[in-house]
């Protein structure tokens, strides 16, 4: 699939904006939208932009899939996007897979977001290889941070989605962990790893045909509150091609095969390491504001998919409230 070619879009839980810019980068846009989580003038404005704008509830993924597969089918479509909340990706990369519309199988999108298998799938491989050990519980936990030593960090993927990071000082660090995880009664597994001390980075593709396309590189500095993002990252070209390839290693040991990606690495005396990752644009999460100038994921999105060059601009700082603790 060739999307520069090809230019019809379905494009799940997208803002207004999103498909404002997707119609300027020549695109027909079918929009499938959660009514419950998306606002009445946000509704009307995609109505107005899209070929069709279709309801449902985006969190039921047998529904999903039958109207994603309904529609590519009568339409023509070779890709869908999911543009909303992350907790609700992973139901509808499997319902996109299930339809045929999407090359991405919720299996690859596992293998990047979830931490523990990022871990385990790098570091079976040999690359940004970290010390890292697998705790099947709390109880678990405190010998394994004695076995690797301290600081480390102890990371966990819930069943919604959502992750979990705290950086282990010392031992009255890992003792207040383990009570508020005995308190909450979270299951595991949990990823115990080290720490890493470094300038952290962000790199954002996207994947067309297993084709993963840099489209830009970010500099992330903690500022006492929120973290920072500095856009484009003063970087050299060594650095640049280390983190580039460190990205795209994961993206294809994953078998990522289509749509936005986001990962974070920190540059270590030992090279660049990935620490997290998304399949998605960061900067178009809930929490985070929407960012002007030159920092523009969705312009960056659909200009990249139309094989056009996305457009970029001087060095901007922006803020994204990033809750994370550690890297």
């Amino acid at each position: 699939m060739r999307c520069g070619a090809d230019r019809r879009l379905l494009l799940v839980q997208p803002c207004h904006t999103s498909v404002v810019r997707a119609v300027a980068a020549g695109f027909r846009v079918w929009s499938v939208q959660d009514p419950a989580l998306c606002a009445p003038h946000c509704l009307a404005e995609t109505e107005r932009l899209s070929q069709a704008l279709l309801l449902t509830d985006t969190g039921d993924p047998a529904t999903l899939a039958v109207l994603l597969g309904r529609t590519a089918r009568r339409h023509g479509i070779a890709q869908a996007l999911h543009l909303g909340d992350r907790r609700r990706r992973a139901a509808a990369f499997a319902a996109a897979d299930a339809a045929g519309p999407s090359t991405t199988s919720p299996q690859s999108v596992r293998r990047i977001r979830d931490r523990t298998a990022m871990r385990r799938l790098l570091n079976e491989d040999g690359r940004s290889v970290v010390r890292a050990r697998e705790a099947c519980s709390v109880a678990e936990v405190p010998g394994l941070v004695r076995a690797l030593g301290l600081p480390l960090v102890v990371k966990r993927t819930d069943a919604t989605g959502g992750h979990h990071v705290t950086r282990i000082g010392c031992p009255g660090d890992l003792a207040a962990w383990t009570a508020r995880r005995e308190a909450d009664a979270a299951p595991g597994p949990y990823l115990v790893e080290e720490y890493l001390a470094g300038p952290v980075f962000g790199v954002h593709t996207l994947t067309v045909d297993g084709a993963h396309h840099v489209l830009a590189l970010t500099a992330r500095h903690p500022a006492g509150g929120p973290v920072t993002e500095l856009y484009p990252a003063p970087l050299d070209t060594h650095v640049r091609s280390e983190l580039r390839a460190a990205a795209r290693a994961l993206l294809d040991l994953a078998d990522y095969r289509s749509g936005p990606a986001y990962t974070r690495l920190v540059l270590t005396e030992r090279g660049a390491r990935v620490v997290a990752a998304e399949a998605s644009f960061v900067c178009r999460e809930p929490q985070v504001p929407r960012v002007g100038g030159g920092f523009d994921p969705d312009l960056w999105l659909f200009r990249a998919l139309a094989q056009e060059q996305p457009v970029t601009s001087g060095t901007r700082t922006v803020s994204l409230r990033d809750r994370s603790a550690a890297p």
